[in-house]
């Protein structure tokens, strides 16, 4: 069910939403569930990439099992997927510098590191 959310929220879906119920579940044990909220992450952010990053930005600021998933995520995800993300959409660069801004000042010394 979890990889076909994405779909439910195409048309006019509040896809922050959506993106921060996946992030939540990024802390997931399970790991065909979690490649498949990944993979759902994926979809979300290649359709409204700053929706998407808004819902993962904001886990930034829940409980530490969520934060630290969701960082990992951005780090590491976001990373292997900024080619298609960012190139020539600047309005996402812009998003994406602004939220890492705004969530610097919370950073602990072992998080910096993946900003």
């Amino acid at each position: 069910a979890i990889e076909h959310l994405p779909d439910m929220y195409r048309v006019g879906g509040n896809n922050y939403s959506l993106s921060d119920i996946l992030s939540q579940l990024l802390v997931a044990e399970d790991e065909a569930e979690l490649r498949t909220v990944k993979k759902s992450l994926e979809t979300l952010l290649r359709r409204d990439a700053c929706g998407a990053l808004a819902g993962l930005f904001f886990q930034l600021n829940e409980n530490e099992a969520c934060r630290e998933k969701a960082l990992l995520f951005l780090s590491t995800d976001i990373v292997r997927l900024s080619s298609k993300l960012f190139k020539g959409r600047e309005e996402v660069e812009r998003y994406t510098l602004d939220e890492i801004k705004t969530a610097l000042p919370s950073v602990s010394s072992d998080e910096f590191p993946h900003f």
